[in-house]
């Protein structure tokens, strides 16, 4: 478990995203632009359990598309559609969300957190996009299994 109220979310923007270029990115979300939630956004989980965010498309403090393949550079064998994504390289496999929203995830933690979401016995989809990143760092070994995306969405207001 962790202590929500010091959860640490790092915004990566324009200005930024120049020293987030050589970051151990384990698992991202990706939410096209008329996602439920907040489309546009990008949230990243990196080997050692950091929780990064973005968003190309809404707000004031942007990350352009072109930077963000430079922060996740597996983003360009992404193919994203509005229904569901798959990614061009065996290292990586995609799961959807539901709603517009996507999950890639390193292929070596891909069974494990398919084992989560069995074991979990989730009504419906939504509930792996509210709680993909609690998984995600319980299975690399990092506080924060009850992580929510609703947690980040609260640190990043």
């Amino acid at each position: 478990m962790t202590n929500k109220e010091k959860l640490d979310v790092i915004e990566i923007v324009n200005d930024n995203y120049e020293r987030y270029l050589d970051i151990d990115v384990v698992a991202f979300s990706f939410a096209v632009p008329g996602a439920m939630g907040t489309g546009g956004q990008i949230i990243i989980i990196d080997g050692t359990g950091k929780i990064y965010t973005a968003n190309y498309c809404r707000g004031e403090r942007l990350l352009d598309y072109d930077s963000v393949k430079k922060v996740i550079p597996i983003f360009e064998m992404c193919d994203i559609g509005i229904f569901g994504s798959r990614v061009e390289n065996d290292g990586w496999n995609s799961i959807y969300l539901g709603s517009g929203n996507h999950l890639f995830i390193k292929t070596i933690l891909y069974d494990l957190l398919k084992q989560k979401t069995i074991d979990a016995n989730f009504s419906d989809i939504g509930e792996l996009f509210q709680h993909w990143p609690g998984f995600v760092m319980d299975i690399i070994g990092k506080d924060g299994n009850d992580i929510t995306v609703n947690d980040i969405w609260k640190v990043c207001k």
